[in-house]
């Protein structure tokens, strides 16, 4: 558990919308932090996962704080703990203690549609945000405003996430790693025919084993396993240079 600091634009922090030109101690602790376009996530001390940040236009809105939109307002947001989460059999029950966030990244520039994910004490992953690729993970392209469980065969434990635009990796504790969503510019390492997946229960969607560690970019992904670095995606710019 760490000091919580913050600086840049507040409102993407849930403040009023004035910059912040140096670090400022937000005075609380938190036990994980993650910053996407224009908000963040954190979980407390008391491991209550909140949320906060701006929405430039709540019709575009697709859940990607983690809160319904009745919640919300256009505009600045700030930061309100996440309580209620969908379970296995869909139902809306109260949200266990979190251990890890990540935000995500617009689609494109300036479309307000983004994904998270939520890790709790237990290893199981929640998604929600926009699902137009399936990449919440959930078997379908409909967005979720609450954050859903994920299922995993063989009930793996979940280590960590990573998002990119408009797709998921998830690595567990055996170092398989998991991905769903798109897979145009072959991000999700399942080759050229699979342009898009919406489970992480297919067998397909094992993409490599013994993986120690994972990292997204907004098309391209990185993979560290036993054997080295591997890269997957897009490269117009060099992404993978690293991995040549």
């Amino acid at each position: 558990m760490s000091n919580l600091w913050a600086w840049g634009e507040a409102a993407s922090l849930g403040e009023e919308p004035l910059e912040i030109p140096i670090p400022k101690n937000a005075n609380e602790f938190a036990l994980d932090v993650s910053t996407g376009s224009s908000y963040t996530l954190y979980i407390g001390a008391d491991g209550v996962a909140r949320a906060g940040g701006i929405i430039q236009d709540l019709n575009n809105y697709r859940g990607h704080l983690g809160l319904p939109d009745t919640d919300l307002t256009q505009g600045v947001n700030e930061a309100r703990p996440i309580l209620e989460i969908d379970d296995l059999d869909r139902v809306l029950v109260r949200a266990p203690k979190f251990r890890n966030v990540t935000a995500g990244v617009e689609s494109s520039t300036g479309s307000g549609l983004m994904h998270s994910i939520f890790i709790d004490d237990d290893g199981k992953a929640y998604a929600a945000g926009n699902n137009n690729k399936g990449q919440l993970c959930l078997n379908d392209i409909e967005s979720r405003f609450i954050p859903t469980q994920i299922v995993l065969p063989d009930n793996e434990v979940v280590k960590s996430a990573v998002v990119g635009g408009e797709f998921t990796l998830i690595l567990t504790s055996s170092g398989n790693l998991f991905g769903c969503g798109s897979n145009e510019e072959g991000q999700l390492g399942l080759g050229e025919t699979v342009i898009e997946t919406t489970d992480a229960t297919f067998e397909d969607n094992i993409i490599m084993s013994d993986v120690l560690s994972i990292s997204a970019g907004q098309k391209f992904a990185l993979v560290r396993t036993s054997d080295g670095l591997f890269g997957m995606g897009d490269n117009t710019f060099g992404e993978l240079q690293s991995c040549a």
